[in-house]
């Protein structure tokens, strides 16, 4: 070999040792998950150890170890592209950080929603260019009437087919009734609380120009995301005020790892998760339904103290939406009466904004399953005896005295939910507190004719 070549690949050599090793040292969370040696850790000081070492002492050896070291990083990339064009939608996330909704929609996003065993399957979906879930619209109105409808996992229904979904059916049910096509767009975002709604509509009602905009609210636990959410506070005198909040460090962290860790990693940490839970052997059982109830009940009292008492501004949690058990269980308490009130008053900015707009506003009161079963359901189960103050009607008739105290239409779904011969067939198994397929087509029926009686929308 030649000197000069021989140069260049002592160089490279150390070059790439280098580079591992300060890998090895960095705690990039995207390449070896964070501070600590663990396995990645390990195998970048060795290899990178056995490079810088090799490229001192030279030898006939080094340009094939040097071959070899290129040939795995190109079948990483390559296994890594090949990841990507096949199981990307599985392993990324759909969501993106955002400093005034906490989080959206990823636009253009490719996602699979992957169901609990009993429920079985995966659900592939799309979100367009402006976020939503859906086909492809034209932001400039055209003659055929609009509706927007906002609101939270419900309305996006990420875990079934687009065709199944609240906004689709009601679509095609008001363009059969109307004679002429009805545009339905789904603004929902998988735990969006009526707070991150209205900072939507604040943005995006003036471009969509609908002719009725619809708000959704599950009932079930969108009282709880005013509290935990952290983005308005009640003021003394009761007026809504926006809150300066920030992103916890663990919320940042795992939003750099969805943006930025390759996907290879993320199969790889997936796997091995689940070799160590085979290893493991048996679990400990789950709570009861009781037992969940009773957590729930805790998590909303701690969260009312860490935010309304102690004034903690930090967002720790995005995504868990536990039962509104305390406007559930202990409707007197302070934690249950402050949701109220602000729930009230950002109902209120949201209607504001409707008129504001010259758009009329439709509210929709989603029960939680567990009320329309009458308090047992596998996801939860209310101790009567321990708490007399249940009522399965409280949720949704919470909402339903907001709305018509603010004098706002709407629709109140328990009793539609619970006259039917079999509730439970309206939702998903396995403690999964959604609505089915024959729940969403149950509500586009009530919502529909509720729409058609009003003359909301007139057919040019």
């Amino acid at each position: 070999m030649a000197d000069p070549v021989n140069l260049i690949v002592r160089v490279a050599t150390l070059v790439i040792g280098g580079a591992m090793l300060a890998l090895a040292f960095s705690d990039d969370v995207r390449i070896v998950g964070g501070p600590g040696l663990g396995l990645t850790e390990l195998i970048l000081l060795v290899v990178g150890g056995l490079n810088v070492a090799a490229a001192f002492v030279g030898g006939g050896f080094l340009a094939g170890w040097l071959v070899c070291q290129v040939s795995v990083v190109a079948t990483l990339a390559v296994a890594e592209f090949a990841l990507r064009l096949t199981v990307a939608p599985r392993y990324l996330s759909p969501f993106q950080l955002d400093d005034r909704y906490l989080y959206d929609l990823v636009p253009g996003a490719r996602r699979e929603y992957r169901h609990m065993p009993v429920n079985g399957g995966t659900q592939l979906y799309s979100v367009n260019s402006f976020g939503f879930r859906g086909a492809e619209f034209d932001a400039a109105r055209s003659a055929k009437p609009r509706v927007v409808i906002y609101g939270d996992s419900f309305i996006q229904a990420e875990y079934t087919a687009l065709e199944n979904t609240l906004a689709v059916q009601l679509a095609e049910r008001l363009t059969s009734s109307l004679n002429a096509e009805v545009e339905v767009i789904n603004a929902g975002v998988a735990g969006y609380g009526p707070d991150q709604v209205l900072r939507r509509v604040e943005d995006e009602l003036e471009w969509l120009q609908p002719d009725l905009l619809i708000v959704a609210v599950f009932t079930g636990n969108d009282f709880g995301d005013l509290v935990r959410n952290k983005l308005y506070r009640l003021s003394f005198d009761g007026q809504l005020i926006e809150n300066e909040f920030r992103f916890s460090d663990e919320i940042q962290l795992n939003a750099s790892l969805e943006t930025s860790e390759p996907v290879l990693r993320k199969v790889g940490r997936q796997a091995k998760a689940g070799i160590q839970a085979m290893l493991q052997g048996d679990q400990p059982a789950p709570p009861s339904p009781l037992q969940r109830t009773e957590e729930r009940l805790e998590q909303h009292v701690r969260e009312y103290k860490e935010f309304v008492i102690s004034g903690d501004n930090v967002v720790y949690d995005l995504r868990t939406d536990p039962y509104s058990a305390d406007i559930a269980l202990q409707p007197d308490s302070d934690s249950a009466q402050y949701k109220i009130r602000l729930m009230k008053v950002v109902v209120a900015a949201i209607q504001g904004q409707a008129e504001e707009s010259g758009v009329p506003l439709l509210l929709i009161g989603i029960p939680h399953p567990m009320d329309v079963l009458g308090g047992k359901h596998a996801s939860g189960e209310v101790d009567t005896g321990k708490y007399p103050a249940y009522e399965p009607t409280r949720l949704t008739g919470t909402l339903q005295d907001i709305a018509a105290r603010l004098s706002i239409d709407h629709i109140n779904l328990y009793p539609h939910f619970a006259a039917v011969d079999d509730p439970a067939a309206l939702y998903l198994l396995g403690g999964d507190d959604h609505w089915n397929d024959v729940g969403q087509s149950l509500a586009a029926d009530v919502v529909a004719r509720y729409i058609e009686d009003r003359g909301y929308l007139k057919s040019d």
